[in-house]
């Protein structure tokens, strides 16, 4: 049997390439995660070019129209391009019908630079 035969879509891992060089790339991340979150694939491989921004490892669950998504990253400046794009994920989401409860990167390094976005923003100095 082949090893591309998968049980489920949760059972399999999605691999997508994102450009960050591309304008609208962070809506294209965007809409991959929704249309693999709407599917129930729950884990994603991302392989950001440029290169040096390395892999992401996404997880993804969806309970009652709740969306969580943790990301690990390669580098802390992957981390920090994806937190900038949490809001745009929120709102899409949202239009998706469904609301983003959680969002969470860190970079290989033990950076953090999400938030839980569960609360709504919260400003920090």
């Amino acid at each position: 049997m082949g090893a591309g035969l998968a049980r489920g879509a949760a059972d399999r891992t999605i691999l997508h390439r994102l450009n960050t060089d591309n304008t609208g790339w962070s809506e294209t991340m965007v809409k991959r995660l929704t249309a693999d979150l709407r599917s129930g694939v729950q884990n994603v491989r991302i392989i950001l070019e440029p290169q040096q921004l390395g892999r992401l490892n996404v997880e993804l669950g969806l309970r009652n129209g709740k969306a969580s998504i943790r990301i690990a990253t390669e580098t802390r400046e992957a981390a920090r391009l994806l937190s900038g794009s949490r809001w745009q994920l929120g709102k899409m989401l949202e239009s998706a019908g469904m609301r983003l409860a959680s969002f969470h990167a860190t970079g290989s390094n033990g950076g953090d630079a999400g938030l839980d976005t569960g609360q709504g923003s919260q400003g920090r100095s």
